[in-house]
């Protein structure tokens, strides 16, 4: 079976004009990239008696040869274009002085808000996946503070890409726009005493409706769903604690 799917990408690449070989070529990297698919194309080559397939095999393997070092190339661009955004990001949650004071002040909290704002249509699966690397790297060097201002952004990326998405509720958006250290006085004002303005059934209506119209619109198992699913996740977390005190 997995023959027959390489057989299947190399008769598309053969078919397929010259200048969507690099898109080809990017969608299926894992294939592509494994020496078994060159020698695919070597044994199809072996097989017929075709010259003209013959040329069109020894030239789909050149072409491929070269796509490859373009995407690679265009693959570690992006990977530095990524890192500079985190690092642009990052620098706004430091003091004058370069240092980091944690917790961060509320200052340092609405410039890196303000600036994820900025970088946020920057903010893709590649910027997002730097953060997670170097988050991992930072908690495996037992920088704890700096795990937490990545998590900071993290948390902060979701709340704008969730505010940009208008949902209906006040509630919520007002969530969104506080921090999270403030989600249990924000609740705790609109859902408690006679004239509370929601309840916890309002609420999970609400980021339930979050949910399918950021979260389920996200590619399965990227980096944008994970960070959206878990800042939901959390949210809810503390509207089921401010609706039920122990």
């Amino acid at each position: 079976q997995g023959g027959s799917v390489i057989d299947k990408l190399i008769e598309k690449m053969i078919a397929a004009p010259p200048y969507e070989l690099p898109q080809i070529v990017g969608q299926n990297l894992k294939e592509v990239s494994n020496p078994g698919f060159f020698l695919r194309v070597a044994e199809l080559s072996d097989k017929t008696e075709d010259a003209s397939r013959k040329e069109a095999l020894a030239a789909l393997a050149d072409n491929i040869v070269a796509t490859l070092e373009v995407v690679s190339k265009r693959a570690e661009e992006q990977m530095d274009d990524a890192a500079e955004i985190v690092q642009g990001i990052l620098v706004k949650a430091a003091e004058a002085s370069g240092e980091f004071k944690m917790p961060l002040s509320d200052e340092r909290k609405a410039d890196l808000r303000a600036k994820i704002v900025e970088d946020r249509e920057k903010i893709d699966e590649g910027v997002l996946s730097t953060i997670f690397a170097y988050m991992k790297k930072a908690n495996e060097d037992g920088l704890d503070g700096l795990v937490l201002i990545f998590q900071k952004v993290l948390q902060l990326f979701a709340a704008e890409e969730l505010l940009a998405s208008q949902p209906s509720n006040d509630v919520l958006k007002r969530l969104l726009a506080a921090d999270a250290e403030e989600w249990d006085a924000v609740l705790g004002a609109a859902m408690e005493g006679e004239e509370a303005e929601t309840d916890e059934e309002t609420m999970q209506g609400a980021v339930q409706a979050c949910i399918e119209t950021v979260v389920l619109q996200k590619a399965s198992g990227s980096y944008g769903q994970r960070v959206q699913a878990e800042f939901l996740k959390e949210l809810m977390a503390r509207v089921r604690a401010v609706a039920n005190p122990a």
